[in-house]
């Protein structure tokens, strides 16, 4: 049996809504610990509105959609 992916067991990544917030808060806790600084700094850039793109639960991309 082939191992699930996080998207496969996490009921909230297949949830738009749900999907960017958290993807948000997840790249901004791994970046102020990567950086010494503090999260909320970091979500502050993260959420401005210049820095957002709309996120698309879609997992993975293939090499032939990253090339488009």
């Amino acid at each position: 049996m082939a191992p699930k992916t996080l998207f496969d067991v996490n009921p909230y990544l297949h949830d738009p809504d749900h999907y960017e917030r958290f993807l948000v808060i997840n790249v901004g806790s791994s970046s102020a610990i990567e950086l010494g600084r503090l999260p909320a700094s970091i979500l502050r850039a993260l959420n401005a509105p210049s820095a957002r793109k709309p996120a698309k639960p879609t997992g993975r991309r293939t090499t032939s959609e990253r090339s488009r």
